[in-house]
């Protein structure tokens, strides 16, 4: 075992079909041979990661560590930031042993998939500065909602592929669920219009099939959604994907894993810093993999605001 951080270890016994629960024994005992002693918790509610992230935190954890999805991980992130949008603690860093359907974040961390590989991952002290982003919901009963994502947010498709895989028992693995539930969502989702503005610059009204508003480069089980995406230049990658018939889409499906989908003609891609959108109908918001919002939003990047243990 290496000298590492003081760490946290946010636990959600429901995530990968209910297993993690189940494994935690052997999960614990691979995160000792790591780490040594660590506190833990798990979650019992939506949100609940980011309830227990923030205590540790304030209770001197420098490391707090996900055991769970891309919707955990970003639980976690979420209680790495106060009300008012500022860092609970300076310098605190967040670890992952994806345990979820997507495992996206983890492609672009370069972080193993295996738990052996992951829990050894989160020994010592390397770790990498990593873009924050931030989305500001407006809310028609209070002010406005902050979320915060270190992968990716989209809206349009990718927000109704992510309900119905969640939605699924997931039985398939996370490529086969998201491939799935994208080729279903294809013959039945429209395309919606929407107002777009990057730093300030108006885009004019879009139909659109789907916007993705990236920090990494994955989403939807390994689709490489933003390729040039880096996780530390302080800017956004902003990728406008146009209306297309079902049967276009698909043709054009393999583009979302080889890493070519910018180079379709149709599909409009940005490095921003703000992007900000609206709709006259409803369009749903996905952050890291969960739905739970809609347009109108706006994002911004927080430059290296986190550091993410790596190997």
């Amino acid at each position: 075992m290496t000298d590492g951080f003081r760490t946290f270890v946010v636990v959600n016994p429901r995530s990968a079909g209910g297993t993690t629960g189940g494994m935690w024994p052997r999960i614990e005992q691979c995160l000792k041979a790591s780490l040594g002693e660590f506190g833990h918790a798990f979650t019992d509610r939506q949100g609940g990661g980011t309830e227990l992230a923030a205590k540790a935190l304030a209770d001197g954890y420098e490391m707090v560590v996900a055991v769970g999805g891309d919707g955990t991980l970003n639980e976690v992130v979420n209680g790495f930031f106060d009300a008012n949008g500022k860092p609970v603690s300076a310098g605190a860093v967040v670890g992952t042993i994806a345990r979820g359907t997507g495992k996206d974040f983890i492609r672009t961390a370069q972080i193993p998939r295996d738990l052996e590989g992951a829990a050894s991952a989160l020994a010592g002290t390397n770790t990498r500065s990593w873009d924050v982003g931030r989305v500001t919901i407006a809310r028609k009963d209070g002010p406005p909602a902050m979320q915060y994502f270190v992968n990716e947010s989209d809206f349009g498709i990718g927000a109704e592929i992510a309900r119905r895989v969640n939605a699924s028992s997931k039985r398939l693995g996370g490529f086969l669920s998201f491939l799935w539930a994208t080729i279903e969502a294809l013959f039945v989702y429209r395309s919606k219009r929407v107002r777009l503005s990057a730093d300030g610059v108006d885009l004019g009204e879009r139909l659109i099939k789907s916007v993705v508003v990236a920090v990494g480069q994955y989403g939807g089980g390994g689709m490489m959604l933003a390729p040039p995406a880096v996780p530390d230049d302080g800017m956004l990658d902003l990728v406008i994907m146009p209306d297309m018939g079902p049967l276009q889409a698909i043709n054009n499906i393999v583009r979302l894993y080889d890493g070519s989908l910018l180079s379709h003609p149709q599909i409009e891609h940005r490095r921003c810093r703000v992007v900000e959108a609206e709709a006259d109908e409803e369009v749903r918001l996905g952050v890291d993999g969960e739905s739970t919002h809609c347009l109108p939003v706006r994002f911004d990047i927080l430059p290296r605001a986190i550091r993410v243990k790596v190997p």
